[in-house]
């Protein structure tokens, strides 16, 4: 996986841990004066989501959704902004250290604004403790599984 750091939206950074609802997290994408159209149009685009330090909260109900949204400005809305993917809600359960997720971005849908970044959408209760690294990349992350030799 190839990730460019100009496509980063964060780096094991710290999730917001204001009451459930929508928060901009991390760095934004300036992607020009001009719209450039989908940028997932001429190359297979990812998020991918990686935990840095597991999600927690009081309880065990929280989940957290990232979005992808664009804007006209770089304080970027976390509810009006234009919506180009979400993640859909994770449970607390799998957002432990060392998690890893990747998405590939749709090739239609909104057209995209000047300024792209990743909102985190929490439900239920406020997150307390975690950390993400988010990042956009035209490769994404591989499992790689070892196996034995067949040496004895």
């Amino acid at each position: 996986m190839i990730m460019d750091k100009r496509t980063e939206f964060c780096d094991g950074t710290a999730l917001n841990t204001g009451a459930a609802g929508g928060y901009l997290i991390g760095n934004q994408i300036d992607m020009g004066q001009t719209v450039p159209g989908d940028p997932a149009r001429a190359h297979n685009m990812w998020l991918v989501v990686q935990v840095d330090t597991a999600v927690d909260s009081a309880g065990d109900g929280v989940t957290v959704a990232f979005e992808l949204r664009s804007d006209a400005a770089a304080a970027i809305n976390a509810d009006t902004g234009t919506l180009h993917f979400s993640s859909g809600a994770i449970a607390q359960a799998s957002l432990t250290a060392g998690a890893q997720f990747a998405w590939q971005l749709p090739i239609e849908g909104n057209v995209y604004e000047r300024y792209l970044g990743l909102v985190q959408r929490t439900a239920v209760e406020a997150v307390t403790a975690g950390a993400v690294s988010a990042f956009l990349t035209m490769d994404p992350p591989t499992t790689i599984k070892s196996y034995p030799d067949a040496v004895n």
